[in-house]
């Protein structure tokens, strides 16, 4: 089984006990697809409803090496996913 590596930015890298996850990925799949599946283990690590680990991540932007990725966009295996929130300066 291959696996995708994920880095977590901002408010979740602080909410999240593990700042980096391996998790399985037999396929690739789009980056709509990817945030159903991270929030489904975001949920477990934290205890909550999947509905409320995706309200998190959905002004989160993903990032492969190679920029941001839009939502029709392939997440492939074997890829190092970044999970950027929105921040703001001042």
């Amino acid at each position: 089984m291959t696996k995708i590596s994920i880095e977590f930015f901002g408010f979740l890298k602080e909410k999240l006990p593990n700042k980096q996850w391996d998790l399985p990925l037999e396929s690739p799949c789009s980056v709509a697809q990817f945030r159903g599946i991270l929030a489904h283990h975001i949920a477990d690590d934290l205890s909550m409803k999947s509905e409320d680990a995706l309200k998190l991540l959905a002004p989160c932007a993903i990032a492969s090496e190679e920029g941001i990725l839009k939502d029709d966009e392939a997440i492939v295996p074997e890829q190092l996913i970044s999970i950027l929130p929105p921040v703001s300066g001042g």
